[in-house]
């Protein structure tokens, strides 16, 4: 059991989610709202890299990689980059609350409202879900739950 245990924490050091590669469509054609009720269309992203977080303010997983996102979506905004929020399980008032108390920067999407939606550009039920889309508009990994920076900066850089 130590041997597993140990075999265990040092993967989880390497890489702390699950991440699958993957290579196909996104779907663009898709509508949700933000906090302040305007709506978004994800085809406006079309062209350009994006990731799409799904996340719960309840969720401590995503309440871990927040800062993160928050950092890489500040870091890659020049090279064109969009990071999205979508929140499953939170109307706009909590999740107002939950940028200024993280001080998220990157825009929040109310999916509760509409999960098939959330469902037809990649959410599973599981939390945090992160979705890598290339500029050419094509999935190209999912990750469920969190992992290392280094992680993060390679998935980016590989979506230009």
């Amino acid at each position: 059991m130590r041997v597993l245990a140990i075999a265990v924490v040092a993967l989880s050091a390497v890489h702390c989610g699950r991440y699958r590669d993957v290579d196909e469509p996104f779907n663009y054609d898709v509508v949700f709202k933000d906090v302040s009720g305007a709506e978004v269309r994800l085809a406006d992203y079309k062209g350009k890299p994006l990731i799409v977080n799904f996340w719960a303010t309840w969720c401590v997983p995503c309440q871990r990689e927040m800062p993160q996102l928050v950092a890489m979506a500040a870091q890659y905004r020049e090279a064109g980059l969009t990071v999205i929020g979508i929140s499953v399980d939170d109307g706009p008032e909590d999740m107002q609350a939950f940028a200024k108390q993280f001080e998220i920067t990157y825009r929040l999407l109310v999916g509760r409202d509409d999960i098939p939606a959330a469902e037809k550009i990649g959410y599973t039920g599981l939390l945090p879900t992160t979705i890598f889309v290339s500029a050419r508009g094509r999935v190209e990994g999912r990750l469920i739950g969190g992992a290392r920076d280094e992680f993060f900066h390679r998935q980016i850089k590989a979506l230009f």
